[in-house]
């Protein structure tokens, strides 16, 4: 029986490690460029839309999103202007025609220069995540394939099943990754919008929406140290605090929601859910008007 649960293991890792490496190698990525993946079928080889699809379906999203923010910002500012300097109401002590007029400016900058800001700020979460993995890195992190070959095959059946364990906490992990830049996708698409709330003196909904980006590049390079750190004792031969690394890299969400606002299992705050729903209540209001 023991032998039949060893070549079961052994045909399982066999299969499966292949494919988990080409995802581990895409990690970061997914979270920053999550569409790329989806499109291209670069994860497990499988194209969901071409090349051409692929830019026109997601450039349009994109579009539309970006069009959506600035006539929501020029309706929302002119809506301001008109109600506060005309109709004199809804008046805000703490914001003057210059900080809203700088406000509204800064919003449309932003919304037309997001790509390019985006991607500084994906150079330098990638270069921060190189710099903490470099440091954390106590052996080259070899593949799962070459790690099984090397120290696990023919080990017996305890260690495989550790190895599962671990590998389950991988697959876990891999997952939130994808989650993730399914989330970051998400918050880029909801940027036009958010920007809307720096025509006002609190900024809005923009200044928490900001932070969540940064909480995420945060999150994922603790994750990523962990795993590392996980590949590398288990390397070094030790198996069960390599299962605990893996285990801390999922528990991480969790971790820093102790000591940073925002990071709970949706990567959004209440703060920004009352905010947003708060702005689209007053959308509606003016469309009935």
């Amino acid at each position: 029986m023991t032998k039949i649960l060893e070549a079961l293991l052994t045909d399982f890792f066999n299969d499966a490690f292949p494919m988990a490496d080409v995802l581990f190698a895409q990690l970061i990525n997914i979270v920053f460029w999550v569409e790329n993946h989806i499109s291209d079928g670069s994860i497990f080889q499988n194209t969901i839309l071409d090349g051409t699809q692929s830019q026109l379906f997601f450039g349009t999203i994109f579009d539309v999103t970006s069009g959506f923010g600035i006539s929501l910002l020029i309706f929302m500012f002119l809506k301001k202007m008109f109600d506060i300097y005309i109709l004199g109401r809804d008046g805000d002590a703490s914001s003057t025609v210059e900080n809203t007029l700088v406000g509204f400016i800064k919003a449309l900058v932003i919304i037309l220069t997001f790509n390019f800001i985006y991607e500084i700020f994906v150079n330098i979460s990638t270069e921060l995540i190189d710099a903490v993995l470099e440091a954390v890195g106590a052996v080259t992190v070899i593949s799962l394939s070459e790690l099984f070959d090397t120290m696990f095959l023919g080990t017996g059946l305890f260690m495989l099943l550790a190895l599962l364990v671990f590998f389950i906490c991988y697959l876990i992990l891999a997952f939130q990754f994808i989650k993730r830049g399914l989330e970051m996708f998400i918050l880029r698409l909801g940027v036009p919008i958010a920007c809307v709330g720096l025509i006002n003196s609190d900024n809005g909904v923009f200044a928490p929406y900001a932070k969540i980006f940064i909480q995420n590049s945060v999150t994922v390079v603790i994750q990523l140290a962990m795993m590392k750190l996980g590949f590398s004792v288990t390397v070094n031969g030790n198996i069960f605090f390599g299962i605990g690394a893996m285990i801390m890299a999922l528990k991480t969400p969790q971790f820093l929601q102790q000591f940073m606002i925002g990071l709970g299992h949706s990567g959004i705050n209440m703060m920004t859910i009352n905010q947003t729903a708060s702005m689209m209540s007053r959308i509606r209001r003016f469309a009935r008007k």
